[in-house]
């Protein structure tokens, strides 16, 4: 898992990267790691990526859990709970081919 987000204004450019274990920040004035307690948020923004979540969904390292309909905004909608390995549930309510967290 891999997440780069860069970001340029007025002359000045900053990157972030997450490969998975680690962060860390680009600037001009060179790299500078994060602290653990901001790694953990990276993790848990690149689990909620939609593509990452529809590609790892049979991979083993979560658990996927079926809870019924509801409805949602006034539709039925079928809800579905993602719990990665060592990290919070996201529940997902999928309504008429749209997918919403």
């Amino acid at each position: 898992m891999r997440l780069d987000i860069t970001l340029q204004a007025m002359d000045m450019k900053m990157s972030q990267v997450f490969d998975g274990q680690s962060a860390w920040m680009i600037t001009s004035q060179g790299v500078q790691a994060f602290p653990a307690s901001q790694v953990g948020e990276f993790r848990k923004d690149a689990f909620r990526e939609t593509i990452y979540l529809l590609t790892h969904f049979s991979s083993g390292d979560m658990s996927v859990q079926y809870l019924g309909s509801e409805t949602v905004d006034g539709k039925l909608a079928e809800i579905i709970l993602v719990t990665p390995a060592a990290m919070d549930a996201l529940k997902f309510e999928t309504v008429a081919n749209t997918i919403q967290h």
